[in-house]
């Protein structure tokens, strides 16, 4: 593995800090900016005239204006370039902005370290990420209806591509050799897929799909395959897991690709904060809200996309509290690029219904168009209510711990980093006791190791601990065999080993399997290269050792059977300590799918199970062989492997692999491994070993040869 020094980082955002303001100043354009989604979006139950509200007119003057920095993890992070659409870009926008504008505009941005993506909005059949808002309604997504779409998906997705070509074209001629691109939304998941020699990383600040809902999205192997070009950066162990699972069922024998991962949580700028925190306008700020709440306890949430539908429960139970507690509830709302217009009028519905029966001031929304006032307005809170219902991240919860030690409450379904109260935020009922038991503690007594959480969570790691593991052995094309080079090497070396699978390398392919033993010129081959001094040869075969015993008696040949499950050592057969539990669900899955696809076969092995569909009609063979290869995955779990061969589907034991042979030879001075299919990859881009794939095709082995006779050939002229 080598890790790659980086020379410039460039962090790809959908909407950048920076945004566009026409006829507005900027405080003024932060609450609009906030407000017209809800303006803009559709009511399907109903035409609107509202839109007038927010209607285009001739602009006397356009601007560039900066949010505040609570809006975005990363918006405080230096010694970066940050790239994106700025905000407030929208179609209104676009079409009055000329090419002077815009000139402008990429002047003045990229004077504060910004390249901006400035598309034209007029070929766009929907909002540009109207694809991206509905992956993360699906990421975030707890039920069915969440897959109902109001839109044509191929239109979304041609949209989507859209978009992502527009970043290319701004990036393809700023980035150089060894910089880094740095992906940090779902809008831009395609990215990865157009560059080849670029380091790209991708940082998931949202949870990925569940598998089910993996299914539903339209072209979702083309954005999987991009993704995994990318270096990945989750914010949990869990995370990982799950993406690495819904791989597993998607893609043939994915535990053979090289995929680089990292665990990193992105935190804060808790230097930004204490800055915030030691002006003493903030201290006055904070005591002036008290003030004008006096009496009252502040119950505060954060209200965005992510969490609308659960603050219905939270109406509901701060309308109880208030039968017996004097309160007002703040609802902070933050900036969104998605929202859910019908949920948004619930919760209107709800605020309208409180403020009119018991009084307009029990009920305040806020947007802040600062930094100061959004921290303020946290410091001032006696409780916190965080639901982000399987969120990663949580930044609300995050900021809420670095200026308040009042205690405050996650939903069970996040990610808790901290100690706290934790609630089931579907149940108004749990809701409200949980209210009361945090108004009743005043202090939380977990606040400081709720710091000493935070502290490790610092934002500015991810540009300083983002390790981009460049793979040794990466797919690509192989280079035909330069045999005298080889020769040569393989000549000089003291110690020698050769490696070679049997099935495709030694021999060609036959129908049928049992029909392919050793002929008379691999048995003659074979003694040739075990007489050669100081060499060391070794068969390493997926056939079942009883096979592999029958056909190979030299006593010379170090053999491996079972993808390596079995070795002979002097005479004896050796299994490895290995589980077999899951044969049994194996078998039954195998009979099923044999029972149903004529002229397909099990092969039990002693420590696997083959489905053999060689023989099967060529109509519907391979999509057999695919759904019995998912229903192994499945239902397996990660208890063995599950790998697709020539015509084969095997189930074999967990790290059963020819890597392990390789392992047991890596002190060698010169090493020549061959082999043939997928099975076989794990072997190649080794140290000490050179990787000879059998038949020209994509490859991590190092060289090819064109078929077995070739391969044979090349074997007779080691010396």
């Amino acid at each position: 593995m080598v890790l790659v020094t980086v020379m410039c980082k460039y962090v790809v955002v959908s909407r950048l800090i920076y945004g566009i303001t026409v006829d507005k100043e900027k405080e003024d354009a932060i609450i609009e900016n906030a407000c017209s989604l809800l303006l803009d979006s559709s009511n399907t139950n109903r035409s609107s005239g509202l839109k007038a509200l927010n209607k285009t007119k001739e602009p006397s003057f356009i601007k560039c204006y900066k949010n505040p920095s609570y809006a975005s993890f990363i918006s405080t992070l230096s010694d970066v370039v940050f790239v994106g659409v700025p905000d407030n870009y929208k179609k209104k926008v676009s079409d009055i902005l000329t090419e002077e504008y815009k000139a402008k505009i990429k002047s003045f941005l990229q004077s504060k370290h910004c390249l901006p993506v400035l598309p034209s909005l007029k070929k766009y059949n929907y909002e540009p990420c109207r694809f991206a808002q509905y992956l993360k309604y699906l990421a975030f997504a707890r039920e069915w209806d969440a897959l109902f779409k109001d839109y044509d998906e191929k239109l979304m997705y041609e949209d989507f591509v859209s978009y992502n070509e527009s970043y290319y074209k701004v990036l393809k001629n700023a980035v150089k050799k060894n910089d880094e691109i740095i992906i940090m939304d779902p809008e831009l998941w395609l990215l990865p897929g157009y560059f080849d020699n670029i380091r790209v990383s991708v940082v998931f600040l949202t949870p990925f799909f569940k598998i089910e809902f993996f299914k539903c999205v339209y072209n979702n192997m083309e954005i999987l395959n991009s993704l995994l070009k990318a270096h990945l950066v989750f914010q949990n162990a869990d995370e990982v897991t799950s993406f690495l699972e819904l791989c597993a069922i998607n893609i043939p024998n994915f535990d053979e690709q090289s995929v680089s991962i990292q665990i990193l949580q992105v935190g804060l700028d808790m230097d930004y904060i204490n800055m915030i925190k030691g002006n003493p306008r903030m201290e006055e700020r904070v005591a002036q809200i008290r003030e004008n709440y006096k009496g009252k306890k502040i119950i505060l949430t954060i209200l965005n996309t992510v969490n609308s539908e659960l603050s219905e429960n939270v109406l509901i139970a701060f309308n109880e509290l208030l039968g017996d507690t004097e309160a007002v509830l703040v609802q902070i709302e933050t900036h969104s690029n998605q929202l859910d217009a019908q949920k948004r009028i619930e919760i209107s519905k709800g605020v309208s219904f409180i403020t009119t029966t018991r009084g307009t001031d029990s009920v305040l929304t806020v947007t802040p168009t600062n930094d100061l006032e959004y921290y303020s307005f946290l410091a001032a809170a006696d409780l916190g209510l965080f639901l982000f219902d399987h969120s990663v991240t949580n930044k609300g919860c995050c900021d809420f711990v670095a200026v308040n030690s009042a205690p405050f409450v996650l939903s069970v379904n996040s990610v808790n980093h901290f100690t706290s109260l934790l609630v089931n935020p579907n149940d108004s009922n749990e809701l409200l006791a949980k209210m009361r038991e945090g108004l009743s503690l005043g202090t939380d007594a977990m606040h400081s190791r709720n710091k000493e959480v935070l502290r490790g969570m610092a934002v500015s790691d991810l540009a300083k601990k983002m390790e981009y593991r460049e793979n040794v052995a990466k797919d690509k094309e192989p280079k035909q065999l330069e045999e005298t080079k080889i020769l040569q090497a393989f000549e000089k070396a003291n110690k020698r080993v050769i490696v070679l699978d049997y099935d495709g390398t030694l021999t060609e392919i036959v129908p049928v399997p049992s029909d392919a033993a050793p002929s008379a010129e691999i048995i003659s081959l074979l003694e040739y290269l075990t007489d050669l001094k100081n060499t060391t040869v070794v068969i390493a075969t997926g056939r079942s050792k009883d096979e592999a015993e029958k056909w190979f008696t030299n006593p010379k040949i170090q053999l491996y059977a079972e993808h390596s499950a079995f070795y002979r050592k002097k005479g004896q057969w050796i299994r490895r300590d290995v589980d077999l539990s899951w044969m049994d669900v194996a078998r039954q899955i195998i009979n099923e799918y044999v029972a149903c696809t004529p002229n397909t076969k099990l092969e039990e092995k002693n420590t696997a199970l083959v489905f053999h569909y060689r023989n099967a009609d060529d109509s519907y063979k391979d999509e057999q062989a695919e759904r019995c290869r998912k229903a192994l995955v499945q239902a397996l779990k990660g208890r063995a492997n599950v790998k697709v061969g020539k015509c084969i589907v095997e189930a074999n034991c967990r790290d059963i692999g020819k890597d392990y042979v390789i392992k047991q030879y890596e002190n060698c001075d010169f090493g020549l491994c061959a082999g043939d299919d997928t099975t076989d990859e794990k072997m190649f881009g080794r140290e000490c070993f050179v990787g000879i794939v059998v038949g020209k095709k994509i490859s991590k082995a190092e060289y090819f040869v064109e078929d077995p006779k070739a391969f044979r050939n090349f074997l007779k002229k080691l010396k």
